[in-house]
Formats: C-alpha cells, structure tokens, sequence
C-alpha cells in the first residue's frame, strides 16, 4: 500500500511502528510464505557454499575434541589440549559444554566429518534468520522485517564466517530467541502459572546462551542494566528467569569446571597482542643495583600509564575496523577485493547505517526493553575485555540492522516522505553491494587448510612416528590433538621474543616437539636451537625434536624426511 503525506503518522514509542491503519504491511498468509521461502533460500545458499575442509584456525579443533569425549564417554576436558598459562589469550583449557552437545549426536553417526558437523551452523543461521524476524516483529511492519532478515540471511560476512565450526551463530541464535522471552516477562499476563513458565523458559535460555559462548554473561548484565534504566524493583517473573539460569550455570561450572583460562584473559584484558603481557607483581628491582629495590620517580613509572592509553586507542581503531563487517566479508580497513570507488561507497554506506542504527537506538532507548539493555552490556563487555575481533560483532550485526531500519522508519515519520521515496536508492545500493559480495563468495578448498596434501601428510607423521605420550608446541595446539592424537600446548610470537621464559615453558610443559610452519619465527627459532633437531619436514611444515626426547622403539620406513 502506498502512502501518501497526508497519511503519515507518528511513531508508537512503545513499539517504534506507526499509529493507525495506513502503515504498509504485507498480508499475513503472504509475510508466512514469502518468510519461508527466505529462510529456505537462506539454508540453500549457505549449503552450497560451504568450502571443503577447515581453515587452521584451531578453535574449532576444541568443540570436536569435546564432542568426541562426550560420545566415547570420556572426562569432558581430556582433549589432549595443554593450557599454557604465558599464552592465556590463545584458549582455555575447555570450552562450555553447549555446541559440543550439538556437534554429539553428528559426531555419533559421522565422526569428524567436518560438512556433517557444519550443518549445526548451517541450521543455526537459518535459525537466527527467522528468530530476527520474530524479535523485530512487534516494532516493525511485516515488509520491513522481510528486508531486515534478507538483509541477516545473506550478510557478506556471515556468508564467510559460516565455514567456521565455531559456535557464534548458534549463540546468535539462542541469544535471540532469549532477549524476545525476556522481553515478554514484562508484559501484563493474566495467567501466572504460564507467566513463570515463559520465565523458567526464559532462564534455561539464558543458561544455553551462556554453555555456548562465555559471552552469554552479558544477559545478567543486561538484566541488571534494565531494571535500572526502568527504574523499579525486579518483578517476580525476572527474578525467577535469573535465578533459573544461576542455578544452571553453577550446576555446569560445578559439573565442568572450565579452569583459570577466561579469568586470565580477563586479567589481561587488552593484552591480546595489543599490549606486552602483565608482568609479576611486586616491587621494581633496578637492573643495575642488584638487590635493591628502586622506590624513586622514573619515565619507567608513566610506561604503564602510557600502555593502558595506547590499548584503550588500539581498541576504539580495531572496533572501527570491525564494523566493516556490516557490508563487505572482511574485518579489514581497505578491502582487497574492492576498488578505490567500491571502498570509498562501503566507507560511506557504513557512516551512513552507524548514523541511521544510533538514532533508531535513540528511538528505541526512550522506552527500553532488554533489547537496548543487552546492546548496552554486551558493548561495554567486549570492550573492556579488549579482544576486540570482528567476530565479536556477530551478536550486534542483526540488532543494528533493526536499528538502522527503525532509522529510516522514524526519519520518513518525520519527513512525511512514503518508504517508497527512498526504496530505488537504498534498495539499488544494498542488491548492489550485496550481489558483488556474494558472487565473490570462495568456494573452493582451504589450500593450506587442515586437510591439505601438507596437512594430512604431517598429521600422518605426528600420530605414527611420534610416541603416544608425546607432547608438542605449535600455533595450533588443538589441531595436532585433533588430527595427531597427541597432546599440545600452544605459543606465541611474544612469547618467542621472550627466549628465556619461553625455554622455561619447554621445560615446564615437558615439551618433546615443535611442530612448525615453515620460514615462520617457531621455524626459525627450533632450527637456530642446539636442543632442537629437525625430524621431518614437507613442502610447508616442519617437526622438531627436544634433545633426550624419547622415540618409538621402532619406527615404520616411511618416517624419514
């Protein structure tokens, strides 16, 4: 339907949709049909898109590993994984316990068949697609949720992202699903048994939230923040939707101890490799006065000043750079795959949607609901942990396209201008943008992914010419207890540059073996090494043993190289 001026009307604050009957909406049968088809051309695309293999980002390794010991009946963290307490950012010891139970059921029937297990991502995607849609819903018209979920559905960098087996978009999902039963708490409801229903459903949400990513932790806060921000005291159904996921998540954490990984990476928060790591505490001894204690004013004194504000700036650039997320499948500034006039529109078009989702966040914050508050909570939260990655944007991506929308909803209130007046440009740009973007898409394998010729070639190694009770160090730790069988802990370039206190973690961790990328740093350092001599090596990787190291008692022919 169309709208002419006279019948503009001005926008509900309660709901954020227009007054009276002449908002076009699409028929109800219609919105159904033309919503199921695109939750189905979402599923299709993301299908056929998949690329064959996995990249060495090892995360992945963790949730397979742990899914592995939950069908075998093993102890949930006997991954083969070695925490390394001078590399806390890389992981903790264990992972919550929520996409393993997903990936259980798929490893059961296939193992570690890395499609079969991509299909959890696939139908959470699917999923966040039409849980958008019935988030939204009550604040938007139907034709205006239909392009916000199309808009979620093939975002650039979901597209991209979604070959990862990493729970992100299942925590999406879930995340979704539990800000709209929170926000019904509120609601006036005559039944108070169905009512703490909706809250104890609310709650189990909110756990399975968190036993998916740590970040779910967010919610409480969000929770908290609402209450303040309206004001009043908790109603019956809040408190019982709180203490429903309290209780679950101390059940778990009693359960599945996760370890001291997440609290490190608190404690450095911003360390990341933005900031050297957080010495030892106690007095600062002056190296050239052995013994004593230097107490005196020195430059040295404003360094930690210095470090703290060089962090806080490093964050604000790397979030800026994360929102790039929002229209091309690349954290990156400059685009590779862009022109200089494709970046220069994809700069614009972000100030643009930042512009059009702050002031629909200004619309929306005048009558709050959970939604606002999460928004609030999970941005403070990410920025004070201060890992600031593009991945970490994921849960914000939906919420501010709604934003965005309500944007150009209450500027076309305002104006008095139909939808219709600004549909050709917007719509022209984004099917532009997105068009471009998605007939980029790579499909094609991981080159230099796990299961490349050099992958499987060195995993061949690692689990039949190495002991059993072998332990590595290597970038990608979890991928060799994956694929090698064999325990590993991990490194970093920092900790490289650090040769004394990295021979310390050799020693500790009772290190037998390097596992390298050829011509990297690990490679260089294990080659330079008198306690390291090289083993094995192919066209990309090399192996390191440690001096003493034990080896099997007899080695197959096919262990030379």
């Amino acid at each position: 339907m169309r709208m002419t001026r006279g019948s503009s009307q001005a926008l509900n604050p309660s709901t954020g949709t227009a007054d009276g009957a002449n908002v076009p909406r699409a028929a109800p049968d219609t919105y159904r049909w033309a919503l199921l088809l695109l939750l189905a051309a979402v599923a299709l695309w993301y299908v056929l898109t998949l690329r064959p293999g996995h990249s060495w980002n090892d995360d992945f390794a963790l949730y397979v590993l742990h899914a592995r010991n939950i069908v075998e009946a093993r102890a949930y963290g006997d991954t083969g994984y070695i925490y390394n307490p001078a590399v806390p950012y890389h992981s903790p010891q264990t992972y919550p316990p929520g996409f393993p139970l997903l990936l259980a059921p798929i490893y059961a029937l296939f193992g570690a068949n890395l499609f079969a297990l991509r299909m959890v991502v696939v139908a959470s995607l699917v999923g966040v697609v039409g849980a958008f849609a019935v988030l939204v819903r009550p604040a938007l018209p139907r034709h205006l949720v239909l392009i916000g979920a199309a808009l979620v559905g093939f975002q650039p960098f979901f597209v991209r992202f979604k070959n990862l087996l990493v729970p992100d978009f299942t925590f999406l999902l879930f995340l979704l699903l539990t800000l709209h039963l929170i926000r019904g708490l509120d609601e006036a409801h005559p039944d108070a048994k169905r009512l703490t229903a909706r809250a104890l459903l609310a709650g189990a949400f909110v756990y399975c939230a968190v036993s998916l990513r740590v970040a779910g932790i967010a919610l409480f806060g969000a929770v908290v923040l609402y209450q303040l921000m309206r004001w009043r005291r908790p109603s019956r159904a809040m408190v019982v939707c709180v203490a429903t996921a309290l209780v679950l998540s101390a059940a778990q954490f009693l359960i599945l101890p996760s370890g001291s990984g997440y609290t490190r990476q608190l404690a450095d928060a911003g360390g990341s490799e933005l900031a050297p790591e957080r010495q030892e505490d106690g007095p600062r001894v002056d190296p050239e006065n052995s013994g004593s204690v230097d107490t005196g004013p020195s430059a040295e004194d404003l360094r930690p000043v210095m470090n703290a504000l060089e962090r806080q700036l490093a964050k604000v650039r790397t979030f800026a750079i994360a929102t790039n997320v929002l229209w091309v499948p690349s954290g990156e500034l400059y685009a590779p795959q862009l022109s200089g006039g494709g970046r220069v529109l994809v700069g614009l078009l972000i100030l643009v949607s930042l512009a059009l989702a702050f002031t629909g966040f200004a619309v929306k914050l005048r009558s709050a609901s959970i939604v606002e508050a999460f928004v609030l909570a999970y941005a403070g939260m990410i920025f004070v942990w201060g890992f600031i990655n593009p991945r970490y944007l994921i849960p914000l991506i939906p919420l501010l396209f709604y934003y965005a929308i309500v944007g150009v909803h209450r500027l076309t209130q305002r104006s008095g201008r139909p939808w219709s007046a600004f549909a050709p440009v917007l719509g022209g740009i984004l099917a532009t943008l997105y068009v471009v973007n998605l007939a980029r898409v790579d499909r094609s394998p991981y080159p230099t992914g796990v299961t490349s010729a050099d992958a499987r070639d060195i995993f061949r190694y690692v689990g039949r010419c190495t002991p059993s009770d072998a332990r590595f160090i290597s970038h990608r730790p979890r991928t060799i207890a994956l694929y090698g069988d064999r325990a590993a802990t991990s490194v970093s370039v920092r900790l490289l540059e650090d040769q004394p206190r990295y021979q310390r973690v050799i020693r500790d961790l009772r290190v037998d073996y390097v596992l390298a990328t050829r011509n990297s740093l690990l490679d260089e350092v294990s080659a330079r090494s008198p306690d390291f001599t090289r083993t094995y090596q192919n066209e990309r990787y090399a192996i390191y043993r440690r001096a003493g190291s034990a080896v099997p008692a007899a080695l197959p022919a096919d262990c030379s190289g």
